[in-house]
């Protein structure tokens, strides 16, 4: 039978800010909503399952994607998203997101999680292997885009 029900949001302290957490008990849906501080950015990052779907509420944001084969054509392209934009992630598709100014983002997954493969992070935190050709590609098209933008 199906119901209503309710459950508590988390919160966490990130190296780029915070976020808030939430998800359904089955899992099948997670919400969060990150605080991104000026001159952050997250890691350069993909899910191995999970779907997102990720909306600029405020501030200005670059993001960096590419799609699935990345690792074959190590092509990276960045765009600046402003309120009321939107970025759509499928799985296995790497993105990380640079704040120009303070933002909140809120984030829709389709999963609670899947696996993350982390290919850089500026604070130190754990990389998965093969990262060190796919740094260079996405460090380079997101400062283009910074210097087109400002």
């Amino acid at each position: 039978m199906k119901s209503v029900w309710t459950t508590a949001s988390t919160k966490e302290k990130k190296p780029w800010g915070r976020e808030i957490v939430w998800s359904t008990n089955a899992g099948t849906i997670t919400g969060k909503i990150l605080h991104l501080n000026k001159g952050h950015r997250t890691s350069l990052k993909f899910n191995n399952v999970k779907n997102e779907t990720l909306f600029v509420l405020q501030g200005v944001i670059v993001a960096t994607y590419s799609d699935e084969d990345f690792e074959k054509h190590n092509k990276f392209q960045s765009k600046k998203l402003k309120p009321g934009d939107c970025l759509n992630v499928q799985s296995c598709c790497p993105y990380r997101l640079k704040a120009i100014e303070d933002a909140v983002i809120v984030e829709i997954g389709d999963r609670v999680s899947g696996g993350v493969k982390r290919f850089h992070d500026d604070y130190g935190r754990e990389l998965s292997t093969g990262a060190q050709n796919i740094i260079k590609a996405s460090n380079a098209s997101s400062r283009s885009t910074e210097k087109e933008d400002t």
